[in-house]
């Protein structure tokens, strides 16, 4: 089977192409001459596929947080200045031009959380606050755990970026970094419920 896959040169983004190929190897080739045998293929294939796909995403930080905020505390960030610190296996030049920018968007993950919401909940637990899903709060506790934030960016210092207004605490993995550009800042009018502004009031 391996070798079939081998030789359809295949490859998960490719999954809707196979069923395909396996037709123009059945009218070409006498090895797979008989349809039932192809959907056979095609039906293991498509199963790997589907494996593949559905199978765990692993991400490897790109860097690290280093700060004196050492416990997660909702309010305050303003006042945290913060060092990212790229790993070794990024070299210097991946940072190159970005003192151009006044304003990164940086994707972290929320490692230290232990809770998981996949439903609704009262934002940070206070019932003061709406029932409201998940997906309509910006909780840490959240499935995959992510991160993202607009910080304003300080300096760079060969492989490190100096930020202010990121709230992640010392040690957070960093996932990605991302220059803000002003054509993908939001569209309109931002609207929101009342309860965010009173959640939001001391955060920064």
């Amino acid at each position: 089977m391996w070798d079939l896959v081998q030789y359809l040169g295949f490859r998960w983004s490719e999954r809707f192409n196979i069923k395909d190929r396996l037709n123009l190897i059945s009218c070409s080739s006498a090895s797979f001459n008989e349809r039932e045998e192809n959907e056979s293929i095609y039906t293991a294939v498509n199963g790997l596929t589907k494996a593949i796909i559905m199978s765990d995403i692993l991400i490897k930080p790109i860097g690290f947080v280093k700060n004196s905020r050492m416990e997660s505390i909702d309010d305050n960030w303003s006042s945290v200045e913060s060092t990212i610190e790229l790993i070794q296996d990024f070299p210097d030049e991946c940072l190159n031009g970005i003192e151009q920018f006044s304003h990164l968007e940086i994707i972290y993950h929320f490692n230290k959380s232990t809770k998981t919401f996949i439903g609704s909940e009262h934002p940070r637990e206070n019932k003061n606050y709406p029932n409201v899903g998940i997906f309509a709060q910006r909780k840490k506790d959240r499935p995959n755990h992510i991160g993202a934030t607009i910080v304003n960016l300080i300096s760079r210092t060969e492989r490190s970026l100096i930020v202010k207004n990121l709230d992640a605490i010392n040690g957070t993995p960093i996932i990605d970094i991302k220059p803000v550009f002003d054509e993908y800042l939001p569209k309109g009018d931002i609207k929101q419920p009342e309860w965010t502004k009173d959640l939001m009031k001391n955060y920064w």
